[in-house]
This record gives C-alpha cells, sequence and structure tokens, in this order.
C-alpha cells in the first residue's frame, strides 16, 4: 500500500514538472509575440517621416535622428541658404510619425542688397497693408520700398519712385539732393549766417596749434573748393604736402579752438589737394587759381554746415553775372578803404559784380571782379572764399558758387585793393565734378 501511495506522489510531481514547462513556454511564445509586434511597430513607424528633397539654392542637415534610405522615425532638419538668398520659414523642421511641424516648407529665395544712400530713408511696405516697417540690409524677392528724403537736409525735386526687389535687383536707386545754398537765420545763436563757408587751417606742429590761411566753400559733405595759391610753394613751384592742413566748418569765429563755436565746429584733415596742372602761380599770373579739397572723416550735414549750391548751365552763369547782380561772400577779415579789420568774427558782405570795364587788374582770363570802389574787399587770409549768387527756382532762393578769391591783396598796413579778384569756376567743371561726391 505504501509503494502504491509513493508511486502516485511521483506522477503528481511530473505532472506538475510538465505544466510548469508548458506554462513557461506559452509566456516566452508570447513575451516573442509582443517584441515582434513592437519591432513591426518601429519598422511601420521609421517608414512615416519620409526626407524631402534638397531646396533650391540651399541645403538643410539632419540634426537629429537616425536616416535610413531617406527615411527616419524621428528626425530634425537645420536649413541654410546660399549668399544672396534668404530663408523664406523657419530655420528648422522637425518629423515624428510621419507628422512635420511646419505648414509651408521652408524654401530660399532670391534676395536684393539694399545699399544706403546717406541722403535716403528706406520704409519696406509691409505686404497686405498699407504699413511699413524699417527696412534691413537685405531684402527677399517682392519687397516693396517706399523711399524719402532724410529732411531737413535733403530734397528732392521731383517725386520718388517706388523700389521693387526683382530677380536679386531692385529696379531703382533714387538719391536726394543736399539742401544747398540757404542762408542760415541771421538770429541763429550757433554758426554762422552762410553755412557753407570753411576754414582752411595749416597745423603749426612746434606751435600745437593750427593757423587759419585761407577760406574755401562746401560743395559736398567732404569737399571744399577754394584757391590753388593757399597750398602753392613759390620756391619749389608745387603744391605742399596736404598732411600739413585741416579744414573746419560750421566756425562763428576764426580760431581752430575758439569755445563759443566749438560745440558745432565741424573739423577734419585733407586728404587730397587737386588743382589745375597747369597752375603755376605769379608766373602765370594766378591763371586757373582754383583747387578742390578732399577732407577725411566726412562733415554731417547740420542747419549751420550745408554746401553751396553749383550749377554749370551758361544761361543761369549769364544771368547771375551782369551789371547790377549783387553777390554775397563771407570773411573773417575784410578792409574798407585804407582799414583793414582784424575781426575774428565771420562776417557776410555784398559785393556788387564788376565788369572787365570796371574792374581794372591785370589778372588772367579767367577771372571776374567784384566790390565796390571803397569796399568792402576780401583781404589776407580769405584767399579761396567763395561769391555766390541768388536764383530763386521753385519759390526757393537759393544761393550758387561763382568764384573763389584769386589774388590776395596785401595785409601789411598799407591799402588793400578795393576790388577782389575771383576765379571763375566755370572753367573748371571736369575739375569739381571729378571729386563732387567723393
Amino acid at each position: 500500500m505504501w509503494s502504491r501511495l509513493f508511486l502516485l506522489l511521483i506522477f503528481a510531481t511530473l505532472l506538475l514538472e510538465v505544466n510548469a514547462l508548458h506554462l513557461q513556454s506559452n509566456r516566452y511564445h508570447a513575451t516573442q509575440l509582443r517584441t515582434g509586434l513592437r519591432n513591426r511597430s518601429r519598422r511601420s513607424a521609421e517608414l512615416k517621416c519620409v526626407l524631402p528633397p534638397q531646396p533650391a539654392n540651399g541645403e538643410y542637415k539632419v540634426t537629429k535622428g537616425s536616416v535610413v534610405n531617406g527615411k527616419s522615425a524621428l528626425v530634425n532638419l537645420l536649413y541654410s541658404c546660399n549668399p544672396t538668398f534668404a530663408l523664406v520659414g523657419g530655420p528648422s523642421a522637425f518629423c515624428w510619425n510621419g507628422e512635420w511641424n511646419y505648414v509651408d516648407r521652408p524654401r530660399c529665395v532670391q534676395t536684393c542688397n539694399l545699399i544706403k544712400h546717406r541722403s535716403m530713408q528706406y520704409n519696406c511696405i509691409i505686404s497686405g497693408s498699407d504699413a511699413t516697417r524699417p527696412c534691413n540690409n537685405n531684402e527677399v524677392e517682392g519687397t516693396v520700398i517706399q523711399p524719402a528724403c532724410k529732411k531737413p537736409h535733403y530734397y528732392t525735386p521731383v517725386e520718388l519712385p517706388y523700389m521693387v526687389c526683382r530677380q536679386g535687383n531692385w529696379n531703382v536707386l533714387p538719391t536726394c539732393i543736399p539742401e544747398c545754398g540757404l542762408l542760415t537765420s541771421k538770429n541763429a545763436s550757433t554758426g554762422a549766417v552762410v553755412p557753407w563757408h570753411a576754414g582752411i587751417y595749416y597745423k603749426n606742429t612746434p606751435a600745437v596749434t593750427h593757423e587759419r590761411f585761407c577760406s574755401g566753400s562746401l560743395i559736398s559733405n567732404s569737399v571744399v573748393v577754394t584757391a590753388a595759391h593757399c597750398f602753392w610753394d613759390e620756391n619749389i613751384k608745387a603744391i605742399r604736402d596736404e598732411k600739413n592742413y585741416a579744414v573746419a566748418v560750421g566756425k562763428l569765429y576764426s580760431d581752430w579752438g575758439n569755445a563759443a563755436d566749438e560745440e558745432y565746429a565741424q573739423k577734419s584733415d585733407i586728404k587730397k589737394i587737386a588743382v589745375p596742372k597747369q597752375f603755376r602761380g605769379a608766373e602765370t599770373n594766378y591763371q586757373d587759381d582754383i583747387a578742390v579739397v578732399v577732407v577725411s572723416p566726412s562733415f554731417e550735414y547740420q542747419f549751420h554746415v550745408r554746401p553751396v549750391c553749383l550749377n554749370f548751365k551758361y544761361e543761369l552763369y549769364e544771368e547771375q553775372l551782369k551789371s547790377g547782380s549783387v553777390g554775397k561772400s563771407a570773411a573773417w577779415d575784410v578792409s574798407s578803404d585804407i582799414e583793414v579789420s582784424n575781426s575774428n568774427k565771420l562776417q557776410v558782405i555784398d559785393m556788387p559784380f564788376r565788369s572787365h570795364d570796371d574792374c581794372t587788374t591785370t589778372s588772367a582770363e579767367d577771372k571776374f571782379c567784384a566790390g565796390d570802389a571803397n569796399g568792402p574787399a576780401l583781404c589776407g587770409t580769405n584767399g579761396g572764399s567763395g561769391i555766390t549768387f541768388p536764383a530763386t527756382i521753385q519759390n526757393t532762393t537759393r544761393y550758387y558758387l561763382r568764384g573763389v578769391a584769386s589774388i590776395r591783396p596785401t595785409n601789411d598796413g598799407k591799402q588793400c585793393s578795393t576790388f577782389t579778384t575771383f576765379t571763375s569756376i566755370a572753367k573748371y567743371q571736369n575739375l569739381i565734378k571729378t571729386y563732387w561726391f567723393l
């Protein structure tokens, strides 16, 4: 009986072990099934993120995710464009489970480089509205710019067209004209009535100072017209080194560092002096006595620093330089009869034009005279000062440069010449226009 019970116990134990093995096998197959399903799901997800083609005129790089045969389960792309092209849309794109995070795929479009002119303001029109925004240095294809003059120092006599970016270029590049030849208010507490008047100074290095020895007229923000004799060395028959000189504008007082106008004066070194090749000083009786001076850095236009107008049309020249016309000049020292004023405050004087019959002079053929028999006249250190004549155009009176003071009267206590001789700028427009807007 005990042996039968023992056999039954062994059989039951074996049966339990077989059932345990079956259960373990079922669990293994279930795990394998679930793993297979997950792997199949992953493979299915990998197939959903299909990489787009590279953009025209640019590229993207994969910064996250693994790509197999152009497909991925999760991927991040970073876009960039070739030079002269700009990205429209975000710089990156992300995909998960086949869903991209953009509506319109990033793309590269042609741009126009906006080189901003000193005379202009640029307002970009916001598409679909009348509102504007500040323009960037590079704007995309189709951008429309509403240009405007920088008032009050620039103006335009005509309507400015809109600028449109087309195929990498702006359809037009409008510019404005500097406000020129406008006298400032006589009651102005800053600067002079003649805002284009410039003082030319010699750098006295041993004395650590600047000494004014000539004058000139500002014709642009970096160019002054004056007389060639200001820089001429009669001993060596050549123009002296431009590094020896400087120019100041916006000054009411002649001395270089006068505290009364230091806040408003602008000063620059001379980097170039251009004179006619045939100028030979006293040897040719000061024929071609004109110089164009280029300064660096450029001056900034203000109410008391503005250029004089230039107009080389023969009709206006003849209209202005005729008997009865009165021009304006500026000086820091003037003469009247035998008296010479040494005032260091800028004075504006009226000087009637004189015909060759009225003005007896031994000067060259490119000269004319202005002034009265008893003065005032320009003396000494006012060589190169400009004389201007008015013209009213479009209801605005502007002053036009017609000559620069040439032969300098003596300033040693003897009588100053009561007429001032000027070199006419009309014959030197090629020289002036070459440097006008450097």
